[in-house]
């Protein structure tokens, strides 16, 4: 993994388990937030970890919008946690596992997993297409 997308990742998965630290009102709105930063790094990198933070991040967020109560923010703050952990011990097998686990916890609460994954990657397309729009348009 690239240096630049492994800060990136830490980053968001950083700032992830901040705001999972604390069950608040703004917590939807605040991983929403984090999900529009994640997508458009993945639509830059393009790179199977990125995107796979990408549709995690997004996923929690669909996920504790609906189950915002019945949610245990202490279990999910330690399996985000968890990644961070093995990714700043340099270990991406141990990285990867961690992402599917948590893959699977979100499955389990929600049968629309695959239906996140294929709007994250219709947002990342999105976002470069309007990249490349832009670029264009100089």
């Amino acid at each position: 993994m690239y240096d630049q997308i492994k800060r990136d990742i830490l980053s968001v998965l950083e700032q992830l388990v901040d705001i999972l630290r604390v069950k608040e009102e703004k917590d939807v709105s605040d991983i929403k937030q984090l999900s529009n930063k994640v997508i458009h790094n993945a639509s830059v990198f393009q790179d199977e970890d990125s995107v796979s933070v990408a549709v995690l991040v997004y996923s929690l967020s669909k996920l504790i919008e609906r189950n915002r109560t019945s949610l245990d923010y202490k279990k999910l703050a330690a399996m985000v946690n968890s990644p961070v952990t093995f990714l700043k011990n340099n270990d991406e097998i141990k990285f990867r596992k961690a992402i599917q686990q948590i893959f699977d916890f979100i499955r389990a609460m929600d049968k629309k997993l695959k239906m996140y994954i294929y709007e994250v990657i219709n947002q990342a397309q999105i976002k470069k297409g309007a990249c490349f729009h832009e670029i264009a348009d100089f």
